[in-house]
């Protein structure tokens, strides 16, 4: 990677400003394969009553780590908590988490994104979605539930979402951006087919040569898509409601053991969320 801890301390917050002219992303007709127990290789308990917001595996290493909602951080096989970081934003919490190496993290939060910092706990404001563009007597903000490092174009993903009234009015557009992961300038945008399209984790299938190949796998509601960048298509591919996960609320790509991490819950609310270890080419087969 091209950045280093003294650069993400000094970059200057930059708030997203293309969005109204992006490009739009159309939804490509496909058929939602429903997977099985047979596909899961993996399967943790968190904790009942607890708000799980996003799953990460570190670039190339482990070990898996879940952010839960308050801004805890706990490894998921030991549930050793590793750190605490104070959301900005007490009523909104943290959306979704992207691991960076060396201990750095990123996290989404009402308008910003943030690099937070295992070693000595600090937590720096790093881009920004908040809409530019926007009539300040709606007070809008943007929210991003979903969050995806791309290693190989040292950039971030996100999806905002834009909601008048401080975050908790009417979502009235959404989009997929891109951010430079040095600077933290957003430098893409794309505006999904409708506002009630909400991501709720990314990560990169297939970075590609160019950025503009870059292939994602998205989490919404209970199925996985793939969002390709290069078409703007947006391809539903499976559904985990079959193996006790309807409410999808991150995603995680383990590159050693080739599989993906879920964090979600059913629709019954006595049974504690999971994360379910799949491995990805059950998720991607026929597609």
């Amino acid at each position: 990677m091209k950045w280093n801890i003294a650069m993400l301390v000094a970059a200057l917050v930059a708030c997203g400003s293309d969005g109204p002219d992006a490009p739009r992303v159309e939804v490509a007709a496909a058929d939602v394969r429903s997977l099985e127990s047979g596909d899961v290789v993996g399967r943790w308990s968190l904790e009942l009553g607890s708000l799980p917001s996003g799953i990460t595996v570190a670039p190339a290493t482990g070990p898996p780590l879940v952010l839960y909602y308050e801004g805890r951080l706990v490894e998921l096989a030991s549930g050793v908590e590793l750190g605490v970081f104070v959301p900005p934003f007490v009523r909104t919490g943290f959306a979704d988490v992207a691991a960076l190496g060396r201990g750095l993290l990123a996290l989404t939060a009402v308008s910003d994104g943030y690099i937070a910092s295992l070693v000595d706990g600090s937590l720096v404001p790093h881009f920004c979605y908040e809409p530019g563009w926007f009539d300040d007597e709606l007070d809008a903000v943007q929210l991003s539930g979903a969050l995806a490092l791309d290693v190989r174009h040292d950039r971030l993903f996100t999806q905002p979402l834009t909601v008048t009234n401080g975050g908790f009015g009417t979502t009235v557009e959404g989009f997929f951006s891109t951010y430079d992961l040095s600077s933290g300038v957003d430098t893409q945008w794309w505006r999904t087919p409708d506002p009630s399209f909400v991501a709720t984790g990314m990560v990169v299938l297939d970075a590609g040569e160019t950025p503009g190949e870059t292939t994602l796998l998205v989490a919404q509601g209970d199925r996985l898509l793939r969002f390709d960048v290069a078409s703007r298509a947006l391809t539903p591919l499976v559904s985990l409601a079959e193996v006790g996960l309807s409410f999808l609320n991150g995603i995680a790509r383990d590159d050693v053991a080739g599989t993906l991490l879920v964090v979600g819950s059913g629709e019954d609310l006595d049974v504690p969320p999971e994360v379910v270890e799949i491995p990805l080419d059950a998720v991607l087969q026929r597609h």
